[in-house]
């Protein structure tokens, strides 16, 4: 659910109205079929990835980086079990901690 309305989102910033109406038919589809498959939730890689964008628009202080905060990123990737599983997420969170000092 949170992928497809995530490209909705963003097809219908980025688009005219005549593609709306037919990319609107995929989309709701799209958004069904995940509902029906119980694909609700971001994965946790998808999680973690969020986590490597937010905290490189920190690190460059981007204007798009809105509410952003790196105890937010550490509160995140410390609640996946894919980081302790995998010495590259793991490192990944030591250095935003680093960072956070």
């Amino acid at each position: 659910f949170a992928i497809p309305g995530l490209i909705w989102g963003i097809f219908s910033i980025y688009t005219d109205k005549f593609e709306k109406r037919r990319l609107m038919t995929f989309f709701i589809i799209a958004t069904l079929v995940s509902v029906f498959t119980g694909v609700l939730y971001p994965s946790e890689d998808a999680l973690f990835i969020s986590g490597v964008i937010e905290f490189a628009l920190l690190l460059r202080d981007s204007e798009y980086k809105g509410n952003a905060s790196r105890q937010a990123i550490i509160a995140r990737l410390s609640e996946l079990n894919s980081v302790e599983n995998d010495e590259y997420k793991k490192e990944f969170l030591e250095l935003v901690e680093k960072y956070n000092k």
